[in-house]
């Protein structure tokens, strides 16, 4: 058994043993982590769950359970990560606000929550959100792909997402769909 690996992270593997008679070597395998999937239980715990030494180097990152701005404060602090899946997330009322002016809201992608990550190419919005607000993802440069989830029914726009190329909306939608990645 293998611990202590970082995520997103290729390693190389090669037995060998040694005897008398000389030393014998197996094939090289490689094995390459996944991206970790952070669980958190209680809003506005997650700079207490993600070490602040590995947080820097996380490219893609799933989590689940509640977040409230603390937690949204610190994700937008984390500039390396390209993928977010917060599908199993659920965006909550509280904490500190994220950029200076907002605050998170019950189940809202709030104006500027993403605004101006520079490196996010990829996310998934938490199935319970029902609304996404104005500019909640202005200036993301890099965003290519935005999955829409099931329960939104309102959708502002976000400028400055000059790479985006495809949004997927989940079929459980009955307010928009997609068809290629086009809206």
């Amino acid at each position: 058994s293998l611990m202590n690996l970082s995520p997103n992270t290729q390693y190389n593997i090669q037995a060998y043993a040694g005897h008398t008679a000389g030393t014998g070597y197996s094939n090289t395998i490689q094995i390459v982590t996944g991206k970790p999937n952070v669980i958190v239980e209680k809003p506005g715990t997650l700079p207490q769950i993600i070490d602040n030494s590995d947080a820097f180097e996380i490219e893609e990152l799933r989590i689940s359970g509640p977040l409230n701005g603390d937690d949204i404060k610190y994700l937008r602090q984390i500039s390396s990560v390209r993928k977010l899946d917060l599908s199993e997330s659920t965006i909550t009322a509280g904490g500190s606000s994220y950029d200076g002016s907002h605050y998170t809201s019950n189940n809202i992608i709030s104006t500027g929550m993403f605004a101006g990550h520079q490196n996010l190419e990829e996310i998934i919005l938490p199935v319970t959100a029902t609304k996404m607000e104005e500019n909640a993802f202005t200036d993301c440069t890099s965003l290519k792909v935005l999955t829409i989830p099931g329960n939104l029914c309102e959708m502002g726009h976000s400028f400055g997402c000059t790479s985006l190329s495809h949004i997927n909306v989940t079929e459980q939608n009955t307010y928009f769909c997609s068809k290629n990645g086009i809206l």
